[in-house]
Parts: C-alpha cells; sequence; structure tokens
C-alpha cells in the first residue's frame, strides 16, 4: 500500500495535557487513537504487525496506521534461523536488536476491504485489528492493542459508525513466544543431525 500520512494531529488540553494519553481527536470523520501495541492474534496462523509504537486514525476510507515498525517478518525469521544455527546466543542479540534498536518510519492505510476484522476483548480492554495486504488477501497480519482511559469505547463507536460488520467479540489470542521458535529450530537442527548419523557409513 501507498504511504499516507494523515493531517497533523491537534493539540488536545484536559486529560491528554496532563499525561492521560490520547484517546481521540475528533475530525468531521475520521477519528484517531495512540496506540499501546500488547502483540497478539485471532488465530496462530495470523502474522503479528510490524508496527511497535504509533496511531491509528479510522475513517470512511478505512484504517490509517502511522509509526514506528520493525524488519518485515520475512527478513527478521530468516536471520533468526541462521542465527540459530550458528550460535544460540546469537539469536538472542538478533531478537533484541531488531525488536528494539531496529525501528523504521511507516505508514499504511488499510481499506475495510483489507481489514478482516476487529476483534475485541471488553474485559481486559484488548483489540485486535486483523488486515492484509492487498495482493496478499491470504496472508493475515495481527495489531494487538490495549485500549485505555476509556478510549476503547470511542474506538469501538468510529469502527461501528462505519464498519459494524468488522467488530467482533472474542478473546484475543497470545503471540507466539521466540523461545517456541527457537525450540522448533533445535527439533529441525536435531533431527537433520539425527539423519546425518543415521546416514553415515557404519564400521
Amino acid at each position: 500500500n501507498a504511504p499516507y500520512t494523515p493531517p497533523p494531529l491537534p493539540v488536545l488540553g484536559g486529560a491528554y495535557a496532563g499525561g492521560a494519553g490520547l484517546q481521540q481527536a475528533w475530525t468531521t470523520d475520521r477519528h484517531t487513537f495512540e496506540m499501546k501495541v500488547k502483540a497478539g492474534r485471532q488465530s496462530w496462523k495470523d502474522a503479528i504487525s510490524e508496527y511497535r509504537t504509533g496511531s491509528l486514525t479510522v475513517g470512511v476510507e478505512g484504517i490509517t496506521i502511522v509509526g514506528k515498525a520493525v524488519l518485515p517478518n520475512a527478513i527478521r525469521t530468516t536471520i533468526f534461523v541462521v542465527s540459530a544455527l550458528l550460535v544460540r546466543f546469537l539469536l538472542i542479540i538478533a531478537y533484541v536488536v531488531f525488536e528494539y534498536a531496529v525501528r523504521r518510519d511507516r505508514a499504511d492505510t488499510f481499506s475495510w476491504n483489507e481489514i478482516d476484522a476487529v476483534l475485541v476483548e471488553s474485559p481486559k480492554n484488548r483489540v485486535c485489528i486483523v488486515y492484509h495486504f492487498a495482493d496478499k488477501p491470504k496472508n493475515k497480519v495481527a495489531l494487538g492493542l490495549v485500549m485505555e482511559g476509556g478510549s476503547l469505547d470511542a474506538f469501538l463507536r468510529s469502527v461501528r459508525a462505519v464498519a459494524p460488520e468488522r467488530v467482533l467479540e472474542g478473546k484475543v489470542g497470545a503471540e507466539t513466544n521466540i523461545w517456541v521458535l527457537l525450540l522448533i529450530v533445535v527439533v529441525i537442527v536435531g533431527a537433520v543431525f539425527l539423519a546425518m548419523l543415521n546416514a553415515s557409513p557404519r564400521p
């Protein structure tokens, strides 16, 4: 999707000025919310969104996400696997660097046709926006959020006003832990090692 830069947010007073956080910036048809990312997914098949900080704007045309994102999942996964095959501590270093040090400015706008679901877990103030890119409709991406300070109700009102069919109540699933990935890699390496031992000629 082509990068999109939303208009500057208005200066807010009151609770925001006191540090309570951005809840919403009302315009005629666009509502902007600060993102507090807490990774989660609707299905175990969903990829975790690369966004880590920023804001999202809900409008009649869809949802615009602007913020800092880590490197694409495919690049990070390749590096993690190579690191795990070389030195396991290198995997830990690579994870820390890519998760916290290497972040890029990024902006994406997703039409409502590209928003698969807005999963809501109301008791925990959790939201998981499941979306896909137009050229990869089968690859679902999950952006898990915590909506604080009453912003959950405002966010749901803004989404239901333009796309009520996208809102689903349910449980936001946990992200796959990096140690699960490491375990998978170890199992694969172990299987390859055993296969090589079995294939080697015996005296």
